[in-house]
């Protein structure tokens, strides 16, 4: 429908990545926003008290993983005096909670082409999904081959993935850019020496000491994010609606910590990963509910992990210093091993 969306949590990345977060964030808890609520949607809500986020069309949101949604989208509805749709997905993850879920995104398009004043092609949507099914596909083949080769993976180039496979997905620069990972890993060497870490959840990749620890190191390289790989199932562009329920449904995230945990050992197992590191998003009331899970179930399985606390996007919550030490030492105890 050529609407361009703005996904919160990569707004908020990228005013942190510009250095002036904090006075979002501040902002924010200055009417009253509880410092303990999520550094992503709290820049979100200064951007938008300070003037400058923009009226947006329609907000939406679902109630999948995260609860600050709950809060957060609600508040600026009522601020922006914005229309607001609010997609249910039930936790049993089967084909009636597709149906449910799916029913709710039709009701999406009938509200847009009110809104905007446009119809939709249902042709341009059957285009977009196939393309997306590409998309998943092609990065489906880069994790097979990421499994035997090593490449110089930044945190930057992980959200990039999250966004092409999120809320890009289905646009010719996302299918471009999964084409270009799997070029890219078929090329690479199949030298698998350095030691591999598999990372749980956001990259907090405005931390330079972090990034210098980790990014183009001789000893150790970064895997994947579970935020990628989260719903890599098949796109069918003759059920364009049911396609995009089943990736919310059947997302790692819906449902008990479990199925997130379960995918990690998958995961980590298909990667050949050497360990792991859980992040803490500073506010995510469901990661740091699971980490300690996540812990015993993957040591269990034969993979050191790892839980670090952080902020994705505010350094105030941040200890700087105590973080790098903490993940030092954990680079020392995965080189021991080898």
């Amino acid at each position: 429908m050529e609407i361009v969306p703005v996904f919160p949590e990569a707004l908020s990345v990228y005013i942190a990545n510009s250095g002036c977060g904090e006075i979002f964030a501040e902002s924010a808890e200055a009417i009253g926003i509880s410092e303990s609520l999520c550094s992503y949607h709290k820049i979100m809500i200064g951007t938008a008290w300070t003037g400058v986020l923009p009226k947006p069309l329609l907000i939406a949101n679902t109630t999948l993983a995260c609860d600050a949604n709950q809060l957060s989208f609600r508040l600026l509805a009522d601020e922006y005096h914005t229309p607001h749709i609010i997609i249910d997905v039930p936790h049993t993850v089967d084909k009636e909670s597709v149906h449910y879920v799916s029913s709710q995104l039709k009701n999406i398009t009938s509200l847009l082409e009110d809104l905007s004043h446009c119809p939709m092609a249902e042709s341009k949507l059957q285009d977009t999904i196939d393309r997306a099914n590409r998309t998943i596909k092609a990065y489906r083949k880069y994790l097979d081959l990421r499994a035997e080769i090593s490449l110089p993976i930044s945190m930057t180039g992980e959200l990039f993935s999250l966004a092409a496979l999120h809320a890009f997905l289905g646009m010719p620069e996302s299918e471009q850019y999964a084409i270009a990972l799997e070029e890219l890993a078929h090329k690479a060497s199949l030298d698998r020496r350095k030691k591999r870490i598999l990372w749980l959840h956001t990259l907090p990749n405005w931390q330079h000491s972090i990034r210098v620890l980790l990014e183009n190191n001789e000893h150790f390289e970064i895997l994947a994010s579970d935020m990628t790989y989260d719903t890599l199932i098949d796109m069918d562009p003759e059920k364009p609606y049911e396609s995009m329920a089943k990736r919310l449904v059947y997302n790692i995230n819906n449902g008990g910590a479990h199925r997130r945990i379960d995918a990690a050992i998958s995961y980590a197992e298909k990667l050949h990963a050497d360990g792991v590191i859980v992040f803490g998003q500073w506010g995510c009331k469901q990661t740091m509910g699971m980490s300690q899970l996540a812990k015993i179930s993957l040591e269990a399985h034969g993979f050191p992990t790892l839980v670090l606390d952080g902020d994705g996007c505010d350094p105030r919550n941040v200890a700087d210093g105590q973080m790098l030490t903490r993940i030092s030492a954990f680079l020392e105890q995965l080189e021991a091993k080898r």
